[in-house]
């Protein structure tokens, strides 16, 4: 695999709750609310793993 997606499930998260929260006062919200994607590569994989450690 030369490349693959950094899917943010915190980001997502973080992004639904705060769309949610601003369902329930009234304010406006967009059709979609992007999280943005980071591309991992064979130069920056261990980064992401060392982030993603327990």
């Amino acid at each position: 695999m030369a490349v693959t997606i950094f899917q943010d499930a915190k980001g997502q998260a973080i992004g639904a709750v705060n769309v949610a929260s601003d369902m329930l006062t009234g304010k406006k919200t967009e059709a979609y609310n992007w999280v943005p994607y980071q591309t991992v590569t064979k130069e920056n994989y261990q980064a992401f793993t060392d982030k993603n450690q327990k």
